[in-house]
């Protein structure tokens, strides 16, 4: 279950949410939608552990999701994030592209995770 309590943030003083409250049980789904450039995409880095609120809580089943403040590198290796853009760098390597969002706990793991994900699509 995701669960998010009161959380606000802001660019440089800019609010871009402010006190969003919802609860989303699992296998249900959950539709964001408003304008561009309104939250949505920023919400979804919140969630993942990208940024940090600058109020409130998140938690998924129960476990507190923290930003960059808490973590060396950032997200939940529970959750997944795929940037709306795909965010490709365009003077990497696909492999690096690919890896770019895997946790670099374990790189024996993301290299081995970056070559079975290159192999389903024949790369």
């Amino acid at each position: 279950m995701l669960t998010v309590q009161s959380i606000s943030f802001s660019y440089a003083n800019a609010i871009t949410l402010n006190a969003i409250d919802f609860t989303l049980e699992k296998g249900k789904i959950l539709a964001l939608i408003g304008e561009s450039g309104c939250g949505k995409s920023t919400l979804l880095k919140l969630i993942y552990g990208l940024h940090d609120t600058d109020e409130g809580q998140i938690f998924w089943n129960d476990k507190k999701i923290y930003g960059p403040k808490n973590y060396l590198v950032p997200g939940m290796e529970f959750i997944k994030y795929l940037a709306q853009d795909f965010d490709l760098m365009p003077y990497i390597t696909v492999a690096e592209n690919v890896g770019k969002f895997l946790s670099n706990v374990d790189i024996k793991k993301k290299t081995d995770r970056i070559k079975e994900l290159l192999d389903v699509v024949d790369l």
